[in-house]
Parts: structure tokens; sequence; C-alpha cells
């Protein structure tokens, strides 16, 4: 009796166990964690310093030493099996002085900028990407009335076993203010190659052009080329990866005036969702490179 009614039990307890490990399997199989979303991106500071040159017709160059800072965050989420979404947010900050005799930090000139933007892509190949951006951002001119810029371009990269290529070309135009007020418009491009090393060691350049335009003053045309190197290195076991990154830019004022800056910057990464930075660029790696608040331009220089 106690047997068979010790047995009834035993099957009872089965019967009821085994729906329940089912389920659990179920829960455990890699299909559900690879259907959640995989989000990815870092958090960015730095700061450097350099110099600005302004050249004018019939006068002496004036030379300005500059201080720079600023941080950006960038993070990117699956959206499906071949399209992400990224979106940046940054802020620089920059104190210059003319150099002189007679000058010094006192009497410093600080201006600040910044955006934010966002990227939606298309992953065609393992190995390739097409996007497009819209961005909304302040240039570094030291005027509010100057307004908001914002604008939109088309992006690219491919990847192929140590080397990374990514291209932009867009579009910006005022908002408001008087950016808005006079129309100007502004054209860019610009190309950037990486080589990793190793997936933990990345060397990198840039190049890049624009053309600024008005709709009040139609031959008010500016132009100007940037270009920039970067080394970047995370080392094992640290949460952040370190890099020392050169900014240049040649600026061409419609009067015949030439701007050109140099700067040295250094920074830290802070990764999240990876721990290789070869994954984080190849992830994460979009910007805005437009040169008038975006990415590239050391200066952000004044169109006017």
């Amino acid at each position: 009796m106690k047997t068979t009614l010790l047995a009834g039990v035993s099957l009872s307890v089965v019967s009821l166990l085994l729906p329940l490990q089912a389920q659990a399997a179920d829960l455990g199989r890699p299909t559900d964690v690879a259907a959640m979303p995989q989000m990815m991106g870092y958090v960015q500071v730095y700061g450097g310093g350099g110099r600005s040159t302004i050249t004018r017709d019939g006068s002496d160059p004036a030379n300005f030493n500059v201080l720079s800072f600023g941080g950006a965050g960038r993070g990117v989420i699956d959206l499906g099996s071949s399209t992400s979404d990224q979106v940046d947010a940054w802020a620089d900050f920059d104190t210059s002085y003319y150099d002189s005799s007679e000058n010094t930090w006192d009497n410093a000139d600080a201006v600040a900028g910044g955006g934010i933007a966002n990227h939606v892509s298309w992953h065609v190949s393992d190995n390739d990407l097409l996007g497009v951006m819209a961005t909304l951002g302040v240039p570094k001119s030291g005027q509010v009335a100057d307004g908001l810029i914002g604008g939109a371009a088309i992006e690219a990269a491919h990847s192929q076993g140590d080397f990374r290529l990514y291209a932009q070309a867009g579009i910006l135009r005022g908002l408001t203010g008087y950016e808005h007020s006079e129309g100007m418009q502004d054209l860019y491009a610009s190309l950037q190659a990486q080589y990793f090393i190793n997936p933990d060691l990345m060397l990198q350049a840039s190049v890049g052009g624009d053309r600024w335009t008005s709709d009040e003053y139609a031959d008010d045309v500016n132009t100007s080329v940037f270009w920039g190197a970067k080394a970047e290195y995370k080392l094992i076991g640290l949460p952040a990866s370190f890099y020392v990154e050169y900014k240049g830019m040649a600026h061409n004022y419609s009067g015949g005036d030439l701007k050109t800056d140099h700067r040295v910057m250094l920074g830290l990464r802070v990764p999240f969702g990876t721990d290789s930075l070869q994954t984080l660029e190849n992830q994460d790696g979009l910007k805005d490179f437009n040169p008038i608040y975006g990415d590239p331009s050391p200066a952000s220089a004044p169109r006017s």
C-alpha cells in the first residue's frame, strides 16, 4: 500500500516537473537571447590646445593661443537583423587670447558649441554599411544670436580585415537667428581611414573640405579644408582607451583672408557593450563630420 502510494506521488511530481523543465529550457535557448536588442557605445572626454593664425591682406598675421576641452556620448542599438540607430551628443569649449606681449589669459575670449545627431544605418553586408544622418547644433562663434544650424548627410563605411574606411557628405542650413536670416548654407565631404594594428590599437587619418555660401550675400563664398591624425590604445584589463589626436584646418574667407588652426588633443573613451576597440569602431564608429560645429573642425571658424 505504501509502495503504491509512493509510486503514485512520484509520478505526479514528475508530471508536474516535466513541463516546468521544458519551459526553463525554452527560456535558456540562445535564440531568445539573440532576439534581444544589442546596445553598444561610449562616453568620451578630451582636452588640449593649439594655435590659430589669421592672415589679412596688407597686415601682419594675428596669432592666437587656444585651450580646448569637451566631451561626447554615443550609443547604437540594433533595430533588426540589418538595421541600427545611433545617437550622438557632444559639447566643445575654447578659450583663446591674442598672442602679444600686452595680452595674457586675463583677457581671454571663451566660446562654446556642440550638437546632437542621429544615424540610421543599413548593414548591406558583413563589411558594408549605408546610412543617413540628421544633425542639429550651435557653432563656436561666441554669439548667441547666430542661432541654430541643422543638416542632413549620407554616409557609408567599409571594413576589410584590419582596415576601415568611412565617408560622409552633407548639407547644413541656418534654422534660427543670424544664420537663418542671411540664408547660410554649407556643403561638405569627409573621408576617414582606420588601421588596427591589433583589436585594441588603432591608427586613424582623416581629410575633408567644405564650401560655405549665403543667400543674402551672393558673393560671400568661403571654403576650407581640414585634416587630422589619431592614435588610440586600450590597455587590457582597463575599462577605457586613451588617445592622442592632431587636428588641422585652413579656412579661406571670401575677402581673401586666411585662417589656419592646429590643435593637439588628449582624451579617453569609456565603452560599454564591448571590450574591443575594433568592435566599438565597427559597430558604433559613426560621427557628425560637419566642419561648422561637428567633429573634424578644431576651431569651428566663423564664416564672416
